[in-house]
């Protein structure tokens, strides 16, 4: 059980004054008197004595000293070697002291706030802060204290499976077979990702192949002008074929049309669709020259052969 809030208000307070406790207090008790009462500084000190034993101040700092006390003694608990048992009660008696103290400075820090007193208001805070500090502590030093108690201490080979102590039995092993790799407990469950992304892996590459087929098939069935023919007797004689691709045609002639090129029914046909320019070759694959739809002009012609020396 915490100890009485009075007999540790007195405590410190005398401490303060005096410089001294008295030896009927427990020797945790005395020595918590004395770490916390010489952490305050002059101000609250002198606070302190202007307030009385009955301040808020004085409150702080008595919940202070049995919460230091408390978790003093939950540490020496803590590394004896028995099974200690957690005061219920006892913590939650405490608890509530530390929470009232804390309560009683939240309303002197709102007084403070609405009268404008900024020392009063810091002092308050400093407080405030300093016994949430403790509080902290001691509910941490009491949380592994319940741990300890709950759960029985296993010692060398509790855990591990390859320690064998003096008049312990070995434990069976699980045979496993020879050359399979051994898979972690907490790798099992990701064993199957590798097989998963090199089949995610082929999954794509499938998916890109389909796409630049797709992409292929686009360009040449629909981003290329499509080729189409014209009626090669409206271009006169000697004319056997006109292909055209978009403004260009591609134009297949006689050898008697390129020994005498008739361009004018030829040009006017290609005008009328909307034809810039034309290649002009023979079946044979000779080129006869270009035709310039818009100006009217065969250009390019192949120099006839020299006439052979006498």
């Amino acid at each position: 059980m915490p100890a009485d809030l009075t007999e540790t208000r007195s405590a410190a307070l005398e401490f303060l004054h005096a410089k001294t406790v008295s030896a009927d207090l427990p020797p945790t008790l005395a020595a918590s008197v004395k770490k916390i009462a010489s952490t305050l500084s002059s101000g609250e000190r002198s606070a302190l004595e202007n307030a009385g034993p009955e301040s808020h101040l004085a409150d702080a700092l008595a919940a202070r000293i049995s919460l230091d006390a408390a978790t003093a003694e939950g540490v020496v608990l803590y590394g004896s070697k028995g099974m200690p048992t957690v005061d219920a009660a006892g913590v939650a008696a405490l608890t509530q002291l530390a929470d009232a103290a804390a309560a009683r400075l939240q309303q002197e820090a709102n007084a403070a706030i609405g009268k404008g007193q900024v020392e009063q208001l810091q002092m308050v805070t400093a407080a405030s802060a300093a016994l949430s500090r403790d509080l902290l502590a001691f509910k941490e030093t009491a949380d592994r204290l319940r741990g300890v108690g709950a759960a029985p201490r296993l010692g060398a080979g509790g855990l591990d499976p390859d320690v064998v102590l003096p008049g312990q039995q070995p434990r069976p092993r699980t045979p496993t077979q020879p050359g399979a790799p051994v898979v972690k407990a907490e790798l099992r469950d990701f064993q199957g990702l590798e097989a998963k992304r090199s089949g995610g892996k082929t999954v794509f590459f499938l998916i890109v192949l389909a796409l630049f087929i797709a992409s292929l098939s686009y360009a040449f069935f629909f981003a290329r002008p499509r080729s189409s023919e014209l009626s090669p007797e409206a271009a006169g004689p000697n004319v056997v074929r006109i292909e055209v691709s978009g403004p260009q045609a591609l134009i297949t002639v006689k050898q008697a049309w390129a020994d005498n090129p008739d361009v004018g029914r030829l040009v006017n046909l290609l005008r009328s669709n909307q034809i810039q320019s034309a290649l002009v070759r023979l079946p044979t694959g000779g080129n006869v020259g270009i035709l310039d739809v818009k100006t009217g002009k065969l250009v390019g012609r192949p120099r006839p052969p020299a006439a052979p020396a006498k």
